[in-house]
């Protein structure tokens, strides 16, 4: 039977500043993934509307933990929000009826569960072993970080915790949520001191950790499932630890092992013998470039020489230019280079490519170019981009049929 609904006529009614009080179902009916409810508030805000429910197994964002994702009557549940005691959500489209039918998304809802439940795990098992207390806790969805009060931590200490919160996740301890006051919170042993005031909702895991947290987890340890480390860095003098929890772990081990699986086949290789084949592979390449980095200096050496010997006839004589095809870029701009290093000399490199094509102008040093001039009479006209300053300027022309165009226009502009 479906429960007692207000009338539209009482929607009307109720007014903004009575703060109506939501029942959270996802405190102690976490597993259910759908709901009725009747509404008691809605407003359109910038373009969306905020809706408020008797009763929601939409978890509000808060404490590091991302809202609850699903629908209301099939319109999606954008984002959940807790304000002034109010648990807003937040739609697109309005609803047109007196009450609501909801739906969460499971696997969203159970990855953040398994996410916060594994992170007290690692802050508890962090403060009790090394008295690193937990300064901000971050929950993205492809990562779980733990910023630790703490200057280092070593190889050692991470995979200690890793461990051992790994150990007492297959001991399935149940996990417990207490309700309790500011008056009485000093009856509890608590991982940190709580600054609520007021009801206090703790979560217990048994033996394990205690602290006031108003997240939704899991109901013992062994959902959790797996922890595993993969990264640190430095950061506001402590260090941020990054973690994969639960399901994600399986996933990211999953990844690895086609990336390994993969990295065999390509390397002929056994796994163990991976590392060693990429260390060659590396001097190899290495000996490669220099290889490369001394011919492309004969290179330059040769066109250099080849370009200043025969210049066009048809162009002015301190203008030099050349157009090449698909050619390597980093050659061209050491020719370039190279060549403005010559007295009373204007150089003009263009290169193909894929229908579109790089420029390259240099100057000697004796020489002074008028940037703008070049800009108004042949980048604008030729729909060029680019820029750069004395005595090199780069770019793109979007049609490389222009390329001669170009060319000429530059030797008139500034090549006498």
């Amino acid at each position: 039977m479906l429960p007692f609904f207000l009338s539209v006529s009482e929607l009307h009614l109720l007014k903004i500043g009575e703060n109506p009080m939501t029942e959270k179902l996802y405190y102690n009916n976490f597993r259910d993934t759908e709901f009725e409810a009747k509404i008691l508030e809605q407003k359109k805000e910038n373009n969306e509307w905020l809706i408020v429910l008797d009763r929601t197994l939409f978890y509000p964002e808060g404490g590091g933990q991302p809202a609850d994702k699903g629908y209301l009557n099939d319109i999606e549940v954008n984002n959940v929000l807790k304000k002034k005691g109010r648990i807003y959500h937040y739609l697109s489209n309005e609803l047109k009826s007196e009450f609501v039918r909801g739906k969460i998304n499971w696997e969203h809802r159970f990855d953040y569960m398994q996410q916060h439940t594994g992170q007290h795990m690692i802050s508890a098992t962090f403060e009790s072993i090394f008295k690193y207390g937990t300064v901000s806790v971050h929950m993205s969805s492809e990562y779980t970080s733990v910023e630790l009060s703490t200057n280092a931590v070593s190889e050692t200490e991470v995979r200690q915790v890793e461990e051992l919160v790994n150990s007492s996740i297959l001991k399935n301890l149940p996990i417990r949520y207490i309700q309790t006051n500011d008056s009485d919170i000093n009856k509890f042993q608590l991982r940190r001191p709580s600054k609520l005031k007021g009801n206090i909702r703790l979560v217990n895991i048994e033996n394990y950790d205690c602290v006031a947290c108003g997240g939704v987890h899991l109901e013992n340890t062994r959902d959790v499932k797996l922890v595993k480390f993969f990264k640190s860095e430095k950061i506001r003098g402590n260090i941020r630890t990054y973690w994969k929890i639960g399901n994600r772990a399986y996933q990211d081990y999953e990844k690895k092992t086609q990336l390994i699986n993969r990295l065999r086949n390509v390397l002929n290789s056994d796994e163990n013998n991976i590392e060693n084949k990429i260390e060659q592979l590396n001097i190899e390449i290495s000996d490669v470039k220099s290889q490369r980095n001394k011919l492309r200096k004969g290179l330059v050496c040769f066109y250099k020489k080849d370009l200043l010997l025969n210049r066009q006839p048809d162009k002015p004589e301190r203008f030099i230019s050349r157009i090449w095809n698909n050619e390597d870029g980093e050659f061209i701009f050491q020719l370039l280079k190279s060549m403005i290093n010559e007295k009373n000399i204007i150089i003009c490199f263009i290169n193909k490519n894929n229908g579109i094509f790089n420029w390259s102008i240099g100057c000697s040093e004796d020489i002074n170019v008028d940037f703008n001039e070049v800009r108004k009479n042949i980048l604008i006209p030729l729909n060029c981009k680019g820029g750069g300053k004395s005595p090199i300027w780069q770019g793109v022309g979007t049609d490389s049929d222009k390329a001669i165009d170009f060319i000429d226009k530059l030797s008139k502009t500034i090549g006498k």
